[in-house]
């Protein structure tokens, strides 16, 4: 089953892949705006090693006006492939720039872009991470309070007495 960022009303995505020639993908009125579609297999190509895959584009639109923009294309293997989330202008303006001739900055938003959104290390970490900031939070709160010292509330006095006479 297709699935797509956006679609217009009129013109839903399986459109662009059923036999009839009137239907297609339309995205109005987001025109201006990147937008992504993805069509996987019904059954998975069982290929044992490295081939030449041939995909054919079609664009057989009924209104002169239409185009199909940049089109690009992508393979996966992965079981449960999902949809990129649009890349912040920021990220799409470093990647513009070739790899050779990125500055430390630059470098440094790709390697906080990759380990806050891509890195499914990172957001484990990430997650761990929050969990035991609030546990802390909650622990310094409890001693604020006065709680979480043997039992003694917030107007306990401890008196200590030196036997040695200091």
């Amino acid at each position: 089953m297709p699935r797509p960022d956006f679609s217009q009303k009129e013109y839903p995505v399986g459109g662009a892949i059923d036999e009839d020639p009137a239907t297609g993908w339309g995205i109005f009125p987001e025109v201006g705006k990147a937008h992504q579609a993805m069509f996987t297999l019904t059954d998975p190509l069982a290929i044992a090693s490295p081939v030449a895959v041939r995909v054919t584009l079609e664009f057989q639109s009924q209104f002169a006006q239409h185009q199909i923009g940049r089109f690009r294309l992508a393979v996966t293997s992965t079981a449960q492939p999902k949809l990129a989330d649009g890349l912040p202008a920021e990220v799409a303006t470093v990647l513009s720039t070739s790899a050779n001739e990125r500055i430390d900055a630059q470098k440094s938003v790709l390697r906080k872009y990759y380990r806050e959104r891509v890195s499914p290390e990172f957001a484990k970490l990430s997650g761990q991470l929050t969990a035991l900031k609030k546990q802390r939070e909650e622990l310094e709160k409890e001693r604020r309070n006065g709680h979480g010292h043997a039992g003694y509330g917030a107007a306990s006095r401890v008196i200590c007495a030196y036997p040695w006479g200091i």
